[in-house]
């Protein structure tokens, strides 16, 4: 779920020497607020990010923040800064990092409240709370509107449907992208969920969850997944080594206060799963079929009061197997449920951009503002590691919440009010694009090479 920032004071609490506080306190109360650009300054935070690769392009889709600051106030070792937050939308090329477009989405809430539900081909899926847009799909790459919740409705699929207007912080809970599928889910005035075919415009009723993939993300761990089941993790402190499937092997290369990088992209672990997921909906199709032909000799087979001890020879085999595949399928159907309810499966694998690799987000030294290391790293077949390239980030700290507080950072406080806290990572085409403080990067996966590097 897509949050705004609400007109609120927001404390901020910088623990300076005196030599950086008196400065700062004496800019903060000379200078006047002034109101920032949203179509061209630079962004104060970032609500979601997402990657597109189609006819338009290989492109990188962000939903940025702008803080208008309205006043602030200064004193006992504290800024608070008061104002609002306004939204804009820009797609950047992944080759260049240029910016293609950027579009103004409002100050959100309940007159323009906007998500992103997700991308499908020549298609970027929003819904807003704006009577003019509503659900609607725009061009990946220009933003231009391609159709609004009133053109769609058009559709024969959708006509003589209502379409709900949740309270805009609960976006997520009524509209969403299933991932499996590559459909739109949306939900009626009267409650019931649909899918929506984003190509044929079909419309499905279904009883599945409309789940968040944005929500409680997380983009670093201890732990990982290279593939289903194949487990990876960090060990030690301050240094750490990889271990895989606790093999407990001794690793030639060791990390400060290391990292894994996660695959936050719901496309990944749908990926993973779905071959599963269908062999296993199989195979209870087949052991389903095979109860109903054993259940057909007898109704006492599939009689649940009776135990195979109870009925006649001629039948008692017959039961015994009816009983082994029920407990079978019961089993196999849990798996399934467990699947399909849980919508954060997918977080625990490991971002790399070819099987059987991983990438490390690591420390280049003891500090504060020290900066960042990202590592690739290789499994052999002994289960031991080689590193194919380390590269390390000058314009971007380890920890940019800790290099903020130690000054790091210039900040103005009169103009916006810069959350450096967002991380975001992807792989498309042998690239790593990746977020940090507020700046968007781009590494060759091939050779680990830095191609660009721009503020947003």
């Amino acid at each position: 779920m897509i949050k705004p920032v609400e007109s609120q004071v927001r404390i901020l609490f910088y623990l300076h020497s005196m030599k950086r506080l008196l400065p700062l306190l004496l800019l903060a109360t000379l200078s006047s607020c002034f109101h920032k650009d949203v179509m061209n300054d630079v962004a104060d935070d970032v609500k979601y990010a997402t990657v597109y690769s189609g006819k338009e392009g290989k492109i990188a889709i962000t939903f940025e923040e702008i803080f208008q600051a309205t006043s602030k106030k200064s004193g006992g070792g504290f800024t608070s800064i008061s104002g609002y937050a306004e939204y804009r939308l820009t797609s950047y090329n992944i080759e260049n990092g240029n910016v293609m477009a950027r579009v103004e989405l409002g100050e959100g809430r309940d007159k323009n409240e906007t998500a992103i539900l997700g991308t499908t081909e020549g298609k970027l899926w929003m819904f807003s709370f704006s009577e003019e847009l509503g659900l609607h799909y725009r061009n990946p790459g220009t933003l231009d509107v391609l159709a609004t919740q009133k053109q769609l409705m058009e559709k024969p699929g959708m006509k003589g449907l209502a379409l709900s207007k949740p309270e805009w912080t609960r976006i997520s809970s009524f509209y969403g992208f299933d991932p499996v599928s590559g459909r739109i889910m949306f939900t009626d005035q009267q409650g019931f969920k649909y899918y929506l075919d984003p190509n044929t415009f079909a419309v499905e009723k279904t009883e599945a969850e409309i789940k968040d993939h944005n929500w409680s993300r997380s983009v670093t761990s201890n732990n990982g997944d290279l593939g289903y089941e194949k487990n990876v993790s960090m060990k030690g402190d301050p240094r750490k080594t990889l271990e895989y499937e606790n093999s407990k092997r001794s690793q030639p290369h060791s990390f400060l206060f290391a990292k894994l990088v996660l695959d936050e992209n719901p496309f990944r672990g749908s990926a993973e799963i779905k071959p599963l997921y269908d062999s296993l909906a199989r195979r209870i199709d087949s052991l389903d079929k095979r109860m109903k032909e054993l259940a057909a000799a007898d109704p006492q087979i599939a009689d649940e009061r009776l135990h195979y001890f109870q009925l006649p020879d001629k039948l008692r085999e017959m039961k015994r197997e009816w009983e082994e595949i029920n407990r079978s399928i019961g089993n196999e159907k849990y798996q399934l449920q467990r699947w399909e309810k849980d919508g954060d499966y997918h977080r625990s694998y490991l971002l790399a951009d070819e099987k059987n690799s991983l990438l490390v987000w690591s420390a280049s030294s003891v500090g504060d503002t020290c900066r960042a290391l990202v590592s690739k790293m290789k499994l052999n077949p002994d289960s031991s590691f080689a590193q194919a390239w380390q590269i390390k980030l000058d314009e971007f700290y380890y920890d940019p919440s800790k290099a903020d507080n130690a000054g790091a950072f210039e900040t103005v406080f009169s103009d916006g009010n810069p959350e450096f806290d967002y991380q975001w990572f992807r792989c498309l085409d042998n690239k790593l694009v990746f977020i940090s403080q507020l700046r968007m990067a781009c590494i060759d996966m091939k050779t680990g090479k830095l191609l660009w590097s721009h503020q947003l």
